[in-house]
């Protein structure tokens, strides 16, 4: 959300409620990294969602995979680190 490229897509387009948001969030890498239940999102539906309003870029995609891997090696190592940077791209 502080990102100069990604910020305004989260706030402006998307109008994302991190209250909302993190939740879910942390239930879908759950899901992926652990095996856990509870995830009962449409991933692709929303952000399908947010391109119809805002054509998402090779860019913004470049940036926050850049960022996801950045803090993902800040944090973590291991298979699991390697299985979420892998999923994510």
């Amino acid at each position: 959300m502080f990102d100069d490229l990604l910020g305004p897509v989260f706030d402006e387009v998307a109008e994302v409620d991190w209250v909302v948001h993190i939740p879910l969030l942390i239930d879908y890498w759950c899901r992926v990294l652990l095996g856990q239940e509870g995830y009962q999102g449409a991933i692709l539906a929303a952000h399908r969602h947010v391109h119809g309003r805002q054509a998402l870029t090779v860019e913004h995609f470049d940036r926050w995979y850049s960022l996801w891997v950045l803090t993902v090696d800040a944090r973590w190592s291991g298979p699991g680190a390697e299985k979420a940077k892998s999923h994510a791209a």
